[in-house]
């Protein structure tokens, strides 16, 4: 009995294949719109790495070999003239409008340059932006690091092909071993991927070599679907055949609703899915009895597929710049997919067809338009270049400020102080605007610790800094000021939130680093009285305001004509969650020995930032007042001026 054997047309365009690319794009967009609608949408890039793969092996493997100089240069030009001219257009727009709507939006255009060379995901890298984090939603070329990725790729592939195939009279030897260069190379790829994905996220995910197995595996379905006279190969994709693609589709869907947390495998999930829908596309694709397949070769899903350069390009533009403006929102959607379906639509049928279908040497057309899209191109650099700020900027530079200077009035006495020194972490580094203004005016001098590694941190509940004391104290003379102001959070009795939102248990630190109350009692006592017998006056600073919320950065909190200011702006804490933090002990400690020893003073800062004995909020007076949860700004550290001031005369220390 004769066996079967599959036959499979790898020369003629593949219509499902603008289906695949139809379900790619619609998950990113989606994703991109509201992650939690879609957690893993976002890996339809993996998706068209897939296809990517496939259509790139297909088309250079069928092209008739007339010389090394011509399959080289056919190939480059064609992807020159299938990438750059629609690239073009979305730096020039996007460019314009970041500029218009961002003050500094030199980074983003920066990164937007770099993606025309096909370098974007380089800078994204080196720039140590966090593809989930906020500040990659406020690029508008973010997206275009997968661009640069297959550019890379597309930069050694041909090298594979023609040293290993196409200069080759045996084909079939010259496909075996292209495949298995490939596929060596994708499985050092994908261990290198599975082996970097924990300790470094942003390389496996930006980086071209931890990306080369997505490709390379999409490059194989050539091989394999070419040789069906083998007979496990033969065998595996008859079987194959009978499996109905609708079932395929379906886990391939269903891989983009798996939580984020679990994108190592994800990945992986969505690659091979991606790998056996391809297969079975080739397969069944004049199947008309399958739903799958006629499901991928509907108008609808061969039209988004045809047009999904185009689509992945612009929405990513277009939710940027509403993300800048009137907000990426339910509300906004209608304006935002009408934005996102014209500048698409547009772009294809008015850039990227014409100049990838018409002959750029016997027709003039594709020249002139190429030409006009440089014209802006090129003003627009220019004035980014040799201008001092961004001229486009269509926003009030400055923001509210705080004027100070004539509301300190000096006391005409006697001066009694001639150094400040301030003990303490990041909140004694805060304060060095305020009072640096205040030891101006006085003449006096100011010592603050604005490195980590130079910190004194005594007390802070650990004893490791205490050996530094007496060395410290030397330096200052009588009736100078010494000011302690720390984040004390090893004491704290409840979790705590760092300077990004992340919750930490202080419970556990205590135990494991030996920090505590105790500790923290003794090493005060230890200050006080070594400060009294030198004639050092003693302030420290009461804790502030921590919220319990992450605080949202950048220009976005900024009021503007044309910026819907995002709710969670202006963020709030309540009175009560701020008192709970340090045990009742360490506020009655403070206060006994303040009342028992003449030179410690406390000041409690916290009514400058909380007014009323409610809620605490991020901006006082339309005043920033924290840059992060428990940081304050350079504006914010200057509210407090006048109240530490007259803290200062009232108790007659300067």
């Amino acid at each position: 009995m004769a066996k079967s054997v599959l036959k499979i047309d790898l020369n003629n365009y593949s219509t499902p294949i603008d289906g695949l690319r139809a379900i790619a794009v619609i998950a990113v967009i989606i994703n991109h719109f509201k992650e939690y609608l879609l957690p893993s949408g976002y890996l339809g890039v993996d998706v068209f790495f897939v296809i990517s793969g496939f259509v790139i092996s297909s088309s250079m493997i069928n092209r008739k070999y007339e010389g090394s100089k011509k399959f080289f240069l056919g190939f480059y030009k064609r992807r020159i003239k299938r990438l750059f001219p629609a690239l073009l257009l979305t730096f020039i727009v996007a460019g314009f409008g970041i500029s218009f709507f961002a003050k500094h939006s030199i980074p983003y255009v920066k990164t937007g340059l770099l993606s025309l060379p096909g370098l974007s995901n380089f800078n994204l890298y080196f720039s140590s932006i966090d593809y989930w984090g906020e500040s990659s939603k406020l690029n508008p070329f973010t997206h275009t690091w997968s661009l640069a990725v297959e550019e890379q790729f597309y930069f050694v592939f041909p090298f594979f092909v023609w040293l290993l195939l196409a200069r080759n009279t045996n084909t079939v030897k010259g496909l075996a071993r292209l495949s298995f260069v490939v596929g060596l190379l994708s499985i050092v790829s994908v261990f290198c991927f599975i082996l970097f994905s924990e300790n470094h996220p942003m390389a496996v995910y930006f980086l071209m070599p931890f990306r080369f197995w997505e490709i390379g595996l999409g490059c194989l379905i050539y091989s394999v679907l070419s040789n069906p006279e083998n007979s496990f190969a033969n065998k595996t994709l008859i079987k194959l055949k009978s499996v109905p693609i609708a079932l395929s589709i379906l886990l391939l869907l269903g891989t983009f609703f798996l939580p984020k947390s679990t994108s190592g495998i994800t990945t992986l999930l969505v690659v091979v899915l991606t790998f056996i829908l391809i297969l079975q596309s080739k397969l069944k694709e004049n199947d008309k009895t399958d739903f799958g397949i006629q499901f991928l070769v509907s108008k609808p899903m061969v039209y988004v597929g045809k047009i999904s350069y185009s689509l992945y390009l612009w929405h990513w533009v277009v939710f940027t710049l509403f993300i800048w403006t009137l907000g990426l929102t339910w509300t906004n959607l209608p304006i935002i997919l009408v934005a996102i379906i014209f500048t698409s639509t547009f772009s294809y049928y008015v850039v990227e067809m014409p100049l990838r279908k018409q002959s750029w040497r016997k027709n003039t057309k594709p020249k002139i338009t190429f030409a006009f899209m440089f014209i802006p191109f090129f003003v627009f650099i220019g004035f980014l270049k040799f201008s001092s700020k961004n001229p486009f900027f269509l926003g009030k530079i400055n923001e509210a400020k705080i004027t100070y200077t004539d509301s300190l009035k000096a006391k005409s006495i006697e001066k009694k102080c001639n150094t400040i020194r301030v003990f303490g972490n990041s909140h004694a580094v805060q304060l060095r605007f305020m009072l640096g203004t205040i030891a101006e005016k006085h003449d006096i001098n100011l010592i603050i610790d604005k490195k980590k590694e130079d910190y004194v941190l005594i007390p802070y509940g650990d004893n490791k800094h205490i050996s530094k004391l007496e060395d410290e104290l030397n330096k200052l003379h009588k009736n100078d000021i010494l000011i302690i102001s720390s984040r004390f959070h090893y004491l704290y009795e409840i979790p705590y939130l760092n300077g990004q939102g992340e919750v930490e248990n202080q419970k556990s630190i205590k135990i494991e680093k030996g920090y505590g109350l105790e500790i923290w009692i003794k090493e005060m006592n230890k200050v006080l009285e070594l400060t009294k017998e030198k004639g050092i006056n003693l302030i420290l600073i009461l804790p502030n305001v921590e919220f319990d919320v992450n605080i949202p950065k950048g220009e976005l909190c900024q009021e503007q004509w044309f910026r819907n200011i995002p709710s969670d702006c202006n963020v709030s804490v309540s009175r009560k969650y701020i008192d709970s933090r340090f045990p009742d002990e360490w506020y009655d400690y403070l206060h006994t020995k303040e009342k028992n020893n003449s030179h410690f003073y406390l000041f409690d800062p916290i009514n400058v930032y909380c007014p009323n004995d409610g809620d605490c909020y991020l901006k006082v007076e339309g005043i920033k007042a924290f840059r992060d949860t428990h940081h304050l700004s350079k504006e914010g550290s200057y509210l407090m001026i006048e109240e530490f001031y007259e803290f200062l005369i009232e108790n007659n220390l300067l």
